[in-house]
């Protein structure tokens, strides 16, 4: 269980780091082919995110030695979402939607 709790917190980092990645580029290259990426890798990312969350969620529900950790792994998952909240609203101000 240690190991799962592990591949939430590469998600998390991994998913902030891409997103930041693409926001920047758009940012420096102003191409909206790279905002279109950016949004289908932010639902890609809601997806795995959540299932990732949700299994450290029941998992810590099920097995009581790991749910702190489980419970930290989740609440740094979920500041994915407003930072990513943040990230679309500066790409929409850059498109003017």
């Amino acid at each position: 269980m240690k190991k799962f709790n592990q591949v939430g917190l590469k998600t998390a980092i991994a998913s902030f780091g891409i997103g930041t990645l693409f926001l920047l580029s758009y940012a420096i290259s102003n191409i909206e082919g790279i905002a279109v990426f950016g949004y289908f890798y932010l639902i890609a990312a809601i997806f795995i995110n959540l299932i990732i969350a949700v299994t450290l969620f029941f998992l810590s529900v099920y097995k009581q030695e790991n749910r702190s950790k489980n419970l930290k792994t989740i609440g740094i998952m979920l500041l994915n979402i407003p930072i990513a909240y943040l990230y679309v609203i500066i790409v929409f101000d850059y498109l003017h939607l």
